[in-house]
């Protein structure tokens, strides 16, 4: 989101996060900049933006290759929902048919219903609701799938908006120290250390 534009003289030095139009001065030997600062919005709005549409928080990041990605993933978790929900309910409408203790009513599984082709009969009713199971489960956990995959695209909209401004300039250094040998009570103690400086 752009913020407020202002006038000001050259002196010091710009941040890389701003962005400058450098503009002669007839008036001065300097010149004039005029300045543009963008205002970030806070993670946890940012967050809320993918929360409310999936991927909005990551456009915003300026992360738009991740967004093909997230509605991919999206989308074949409610195809799979839809499928096993659509499947469950077929062979749990088959059992209850099945098991109603009426002659007259044949499910679409009934091995003595003519409309039945011969490669989807089930003719034991313990078979019908073993798949009936299955497919009971299997929905539900493409319905935790899709829920992981939708707080994944929250998460990740998050984490990159609080990572945005962190200080990845020259001045910091990464330094590890693989072993150290130290001394506890006459015993030699090995340690190892990582630690990230900001150099002046």
């Amino acid at each position: 989101m752009v913020g407020y534009f202002s006038l000001i003289s050259v002196s010091g030095q710009i941040k890389s996060s701003d962005s400058a139009i450098i503009l002669p001065d007839s008036n001065t030997s300097a010149k004039s900049i005029i300045i543009r600062k963008e205002k970030s919005l806070k993670p946890g709005t940012v967050a809320l933006m993918s929360t409310v549409v999936p991927g909005l928080g990551q456009v915003y990041n300026r992360q738009w290759y991740k967004v093909p990605f997230f509605y991919a993933l999206l989308g074949g978790g409610v195809y799979l929902i839809s499928t096993y929900n659509h499947d469950y309910l077929r062979y749990k409408r088959a059992y209850i048919t099945r098991t109603d203790r009426n002659p007259n009513t044949l499910d679409e599984f009934d091995p003595h219903n003519p409309r039945v082709d011969p490669a989807n009969q089930i003719a034991d009713s313990l078979q019908l609701l073993a798949i009936r199971e299955d497919k009971h489960r299997y929905r539900d956990l493409s319905a935790i799938l899709f829920t992981v995959i939708y707080a994944a695209n929250i998460l990740d909209a998050y984490v990159y908006a609080q990572l945005r401004d962190f200080d990845v300039s020259d001045n910091l250094s990464l330094q590890w120290t693989p072993l150290n040998v130290g001394y506890s009570y006459n015993a030699p103690v090995f340690t190892t250390s990582l630690k990230l400086k900001l150099r002046k």
